[in-house]
C-alpha cells in the first residue's frame, strides 16, 4: 500500500546522543554514524493532513505525530532508524503500526503559530512533555535531502520505501528547547539539542508499506 500525505507544518530538530548509546539502541545490522564519540538524532514533529491512499480514495486522515531518528548506514549509505514514532491520533497509530511497522505511542500536540514564531508542545501519554519555542530566520531553497529509513520489528529489520514532493517554505530558524524529559524515554540518555532547527510547510510525503530488509 502507498500511503501520501501533506505536511501542514514540520518542526525538525537536531541532536546528539553518545554513539556507545545509539549502538545499543540500534543492534548490529547497521552501522551508527558517529563523530566525536557522538550519533545524530533528529525528531519530526508534523501536523498531517489529507493522509490516504489512492486505493482508499474517501478515506483521509488529519493527525499530529513526532518521530524520532537515529543516524546510521546501510550499504554504506547514510540513513535513518527509528525507535519510535509518537501520534494522537488512534487510527493515525494503526497505519503506523501495521502498514509500516513502526513502534508507536499515543502523545498529545500543540502548535502554536504567530507570524515569525512557533511554539510547539509534545505530551506522551507516559509522561513529560516537551516544550520549544521558534523564531524564524532566513528562507531555504527547496530541497529533497529524503535518506532510506529502516525499523525494527519483531527481531527483523525493515525499509519503508518513501519519496516526497519537497516544501516550498522552509527557513532555517532559532529554537530554545524550553523543556524537555521526553527524550530520555526514547534515548535512555538526554539529547544534546541544536540551537538551529527547520521549519517547512507543504511538504507531501509518499511512502509504501514497509518491506522486510532481514
Amino acid at each position: 500500500m502507498k500511503l501520501h500525505g501533506t505536511e501542514e507544518i514540520t518542526l525538525e530538530l537536531e541532536g546528539w546522543i553518545p554513539t556507545d548509546r545509539a549502538r545499543e539502541i540500534i543492534g548490529n545490522e547497521l552501522e551508527v554514524i558517529t563523530k566525536e564519540s557522538k550519533t545524530p538524532i533528529r525528531l519530526q514533529v508534523s501536523r498531517l493532513i489529507n493522509r490516504g491512499s489512492e486505493k482508499l480514495p474517501l478515506a483521509s486522515l488529519n493527525y499530529s505525530q513526532g518521530v524520532w531518528r537515529i543516524g546510521v548506514k546501510h550499504g554504506g549509505i547514510s540513513s535513518w532508524f527509528i525507535p519510535l514514532c509518537d501520534t494522537d491520533s488512534s487510527l493515525g497509530r494503526l497505519v503506523n503500526a501495521k502498514v509500516f511497522k513502526l513502534e508507536v505511542r499515543k502523545a498529545d500536540f500543540l502548535f502554536m503559530e504567530k507570524r515569525k514564531s512557533l511554539v510547539t508542545h509534545h505530551r506522551p501519554i507516559t509522561g513529560g512533555e516537551m516544550m520549544c519555542h521558534v523564531e524564524l530566520g532566513p528562507e531555504q531553497p527547496p530541497c529533497n535531502d529524503l535518506k532510506p529509513t529502516y525499523i525494527r520489528s519483531k527481531g527483523s529489520l525493515y525499509q519503508i520505501p518513501q519519496s516526497e514532493e519537497p516544501a516550498a517554505f522552509r527557513r532555517s530558524s532559532r529554537v530554545d528547547v524550553v523543556k524537555d524529559d521526553i527524550s530520555v524515554q526514547v534515548f535512555g540518555v538526554p539529547v544534546d539539542w541544536s540551537s538551529i532547527c527547520l521549519v517547512e510547510r507543504g511538504r507531501v510525503d509518499y511512502s509504501e508499506s514497509a518491506e522486510r530488509v532481514m
